[in-house]
């Protein structure tokens, strides 16, 4: 159980007896303080605790989703747990894919000027043939 004082906001771990009257006892002669208070990153409000609950609430839709699939739906057990695989593996494949290129097409070896704009330094002599026949017409 975890023992929190309203005034500090501080977190203690109790790990004494379940019982009630150890419990009450424990409060009302004030043995909590003696308690060393948590890590930050084991209270209950912090960002790894958070992170943590979603995790588990994501997992219980993820069962939930699969007792529908098999139940509801009548899909076969093998064919569920393939689905809710196969679904995030390709996600997350996508996911690293597209970060990889975000991360090349910022940080990559730059294109050579000659590429950018796709322009031609000089006229092809095509087009100076063409502009000289043009020029004798007028």
């Amino acid at each position: 159980a975890v023992v929190s004082t309203q005034s500090t906001g501080v977190f203690r771990t109790y790990q004494g007896s379940r019982q009630v009257e150890a419990w009450k006892n424990f409060l009302l002669e004030g043995q909590w303080e003696s308690l060393e208070p948590m890590s930050w990153y084991r209270r209950p409000g912090s960002a790894t605790m958070t992170i943590f609950g979603y995790l588990v609430s994501f997992a219980l839709k993820v069962n939930d989703l699969h007792d529908y699939l098999t139940k509801e739906v009548k899909m076969p057990v093998v064919a569920s747990v393939t689905i809710l695989i196969a679904i995030p593996m390709i996600a997350m494949i996508a996911l690293f894919i597209g970060t990889v290129w975000a991360i090349h097409s910022t940080f990559g070896k730059p294109k050579p000027a000659h590429t950018i704009g796709m322009q031609r330094s000089q006229p092809s002599t095509v087009n100076k043939g063409e502009d000289e026949a043009d020029k004798k017409e007028q």
